[in-house]
């Protein structure tokens, strides 16, 4: 008896611990990322968003007219923090209108560093209380590819391991290979600077 009744105060003792860690972890996860603290807020702004998608339809028209013409042409693509901030809170406000969108909010600061670091804070939209993501990472040239780096991720204040800053890397890789694979464009470098960042590219010829 006195074993079966010290199984269960042991069972109960673990049982108690669980739901500490549990309720831990649901605090730590609820809580804003470190990374926040390095992020600049950002205002919406209509012209902002207006100057983003000019200039991305004029990037897109200087390539196919160098594809047309047979050219291999370096162009240049030159936006700035507040325009895809802007950008972003306008396609946020567009969902919001059509129904309850997944973010909620999302900041991205281009840093001032010769690492070319980009900040992101984002709140998700999750039953019972909103996640709380911060990410910190780099674009760098592989294969003449335009690869992001992930360097940080936070999720409230749980610590996260170092693999899913992998998976991330290949989520978001993913879905610049999308973006990329109808654009005739080999992309030479991509640079973060004085808080806008300047891509860089040659048309592609039809063979």
């Amino acid at each position: 008896m006195s074993l079966l009744r010290g199984l269960v105060v042991a069972l109960g003792l673990i049982g108690i611990l669980v739901l500490i860690i549990l309720l831990a972890g649901y605090y730590l996860y609820s809580l804003t990322p470190q990374i926040q603290t390095k992020v600049t807020p950002i205002l919406p702004d209509e012209k902002a968003a207006l100057s983003f998608e000019e200039k991305i339809a004029s990037f897109e028209i200087e390539i196919e007219d160098a594809v047309s013409a047979g050219q291999k042409k370096e162009v240049n693509l030159q936006v700035t923090e507040k325009e895809i901030n802007a950008k972003i809170s306008k396609e946020l406000a567009k969902a919001k209108s059509t129904g309850k969108p997944l973010i909620e909010k999302m900041i991205v600061n281009l840093r001032n560093s010769n690492d070319g670091e980009f900040l992101i804070y984002a709140e998700l939209e999750v039953p019972g209380i909103n996640a709380k993501t911060g990410l910190i990472g780099r674009v760098a040239i592989v294969n003449d590819k335009p690869r992001v780096v992930v360097s940080d991720l936070d999720l409230g204040k749980l610590p996260l391991p170092e693999s899913l800053n992998n998976t991330i890397e290949q989520l978001l890789n993913f879905v610049v290979d999308i973006k990329l694979a109808d654009l005739p464009l080999t992309v030479t470098s991509v640079e973060i600077k004085n808080r806008q960042i300047t891509i860089t590219g040659l048309t592609k010829t039809v063979k």
